[in-house]
């Protein structure tokens, strides 16, 4: 295996409680379901993925609460992720999301309790600041607050340091600066990159305007998802659509995203050319909806 790159994660780790329907929701009723509690949270998924497929711990820059949630997380993440620089708080929650998935393995709805990542603030990063200049990348999820990231994509560019930002859900998209550019990697949904953008991705002819914003905006790589239709990458010049595998096995597609996105993010840093890059992201992906944990089976 190549040297693996020292990948700095920052964003949310929490508790996902994963409800599952028995059968056809019924609205202001009680409905019978069957539950799982996971650890979850972006930047914890992208850090605990990462790790599995390397053989170095990626850092986790993120907060928890002093709690039994928080205590959780840790423990149970000790052995892919770094969290020599995770702090607790006191007199806070540990972030919890919530998600109602129905029995065709699909989340209907989720609630995300997420105060806590408000105080993943510019001065939490700049206590932080050699830690993330240091990284040969880091990674941001939305789920803090704008200026943070506006902050991190201002320090990475003034220290060479590779930076890909990934929205956390279509309300925390707001969270990415609108003027975003000169980053180096966007993985986006598409519900995302409509409200971001203001635009339609109706049919495959609307994701030129992708490979346009790509080449303004110098975004040098943007991976656009839809579910189980054709994702569409561009860095400006070249656009690949790749189609997405389907599955008869769906558990919970909560984690598929953050699986692909670590994957891609992972073989990019490794240098596969990225035909064979996105070609080995679907597979996990494909393999973590059969789960009803947020990781890859295959390695």
């Amino acid at each position: 295996m190549k040297k693996t790159k020292n990948i700095v994660c920052i964003g949310a780790a929490n508790i996902d409680k994963q409800l599952y329907l028995r059968s056809e929701l019924i609205n202001k009723s009680s409905n019978p379901v069957s539950s799982k509690i996971v650890s979850g949270g972006v930047a914890r998924n992208l850090a605990y993925n990462i790790g599995r497929l390397s053989n170095q711990n990626p850092i986790l820059l993120t907060l928890v609460g002093n709690d039994k949630e928080g205590n959780h997380i840790l423990k149970e993440a000790n052995k892919y992720i770094n969290l020599k620089y995770t702090k607790s708080l006191d007199n806070i929650n540990t972030g919890m999301f919530t998600s109602v998935i129905n029995y065709n393995g699909e989340m209907m709805c989720g609630f995300a309790d997420m105060d806590i990542y408000d105080f993943i603030s510019i001065e939490y990063l700049y206590e932080r600041i050699e830690i993330i200049k240091c990284a040969d990348c880091v990674i941001v999820d939305s789920n803090i607050p704008e200026n943070s990231i506006q902050y991190l994509i201002q320090l990475c560019k003034s220290s060479n340091v590779p930076i890909a930002v990934i929205p956390a859900s279509i309300e925390k998209v707001k969270n990415i600066p609108k003027n975003l550019k000169r980053i180096d990697y966007l993985i986006i949904n598409k519900k995302e990159a409509e409200a971001f953008w203001d635009i339609s991705l109706n049919v495959k002819s609307d994701y030129e305007k992708i490979k346009q914003i790509s080449k303004n905006s110098e975004i040098k790589n943007i991976i656009v998802t839809n579910g189980n239709n054709d994702i569409f990458y561009t860095n400006g010049e070249l656009s690949i659509n790749k189609n997405v595998q389907q599955s008869s096995n769906i558990i919970n597609d909560t984690g598929a995203g953050d699986t692909f996105s670590a994957s891609v993010l992972f073989y990019w840093l490794e240098n596969y050319n990225v035909d064979n890059y996105l070609e080995k992201a679907l597979n996990n992906a494909f393999s973590t909806v059969s789960s009803v944990y947020n990781m890859p089976m295959n390695n």
